[in-house]
Formats: structure tokens, C-alpha cells, sequence
């Protein structure tokens, strides 16, 4: 024996506010995908590839030619890097009372993409153009007396 055919069940509607939720998501979504190239920038510390140089001669000559203050300029926001010959790195920037920003990294003599530049233990790479000039993150750094 068969009983009485089942009913089909109707599957409800979706209400009007969760269909409102559902779009206003999507929406914040899109827009968030839209404007995100726009926003987003590269981290001023990208880890450079840079190989050490290990030729001792090299090494020597190369850390005692570096050795010095190098900067953009002597008025505030100005910047300075102060390379020693302990491996350090002192940068910081001028400001109107002192030094602010001021930050020491450990550095070792390298090449990245057979450029010369002082490979910083936080992954950057400051580039040593000539004698006297630096060039940090596209800025020139230029010999102080």
C-alpha cells in the first residue's frame, strides 16, 4: 500500500533584510577590491638578495673606504647615515633640537646585482655609488667633512 503523495515542500524566500545584508556585502567587498592597488605600498624595508664579499683584502679595503658620515642635506628632515668600522650603522634624521629616528643596525659589505652596498641586518641594502656618495631607498647621501 502507497500513502497519499508527499507534498513538495516550498523552499521560503529569502526576507528582504537579508538579501539587503548580502548586497551590502558584496558591495564593501568590491569597492575594497577596487581601491586596494590604490592603497597599498611597498614596505619601506623589502629584504634585498645581497652576497657578501668575502675576499679579505677586499673586505678591508672596501669597509675602510666606506667608513663616514654621509647625508641628504644639514637642516631638519634632512637624514644621515654614520657608518662605522665596527659593522654599525647609526641612521637617523635632523631635527630642530637632535637627532630623531635614530636607529643602529648591523651591516656587512655585499652585492646585489653586482652593485656594492652595505647589506643591513634588517634586510636593506644601502648602495655605495662612489667614494662619497650613498644612495638610500633612491635618496643621495653625500660625504659630510
Amino acid at each position: 500500500m502507497e500513502g497519499p503523495p508527499e507534498t513538495p515542500r516550498s523552499v521560503p524566500a529569502p526576507s528582504h533584510r537579508a538579501l539587503g545584508i548580502i548586497l551590502l556585502l558584496a558591495g564593501v567587498a568590491l569597492i575594497g577590491f577596487a581601491f586596494y592597488p590604490i592603497f597599498a605600498t611597498d614596505s619601506v624595508n623589502r629584504s634585498v638578495e645581497a652576497a657578501p664579499v668575502t675576499d679579505p683584502v677586499e673586505l678591508a679595503a672596501r669597509r675602510r673606504d666606506v667608513v663616514g658620515t654621509y647625508s641628504t642635506g644639514s637642516q631638519p628632515g634632512d637624514r644621515v647615515i654614520v657608518v662605522l668600522g665596527s659593522g654599525t650603522a647609526r641612521f637617523y634624521e635632523i631635527g630642530a633640537r637632535g637627532a630623531i629616528n635614530d636607529t643602529t643596525e648591523n651591516y656587512r659589505i655585499a652585492r646585489h646585482d653586482g652593485q656594492l652596498c652595505l647589506a643591513t641586518s634588517a634586510g636593506g641594502a644601502v648602495d655605495v655609488k662612489d667614494a662619497d656618495t650613498l644612495v638610500y631607498w633612491r635618496d643621495l647621501y653625500q660625504r659630510s667633512p
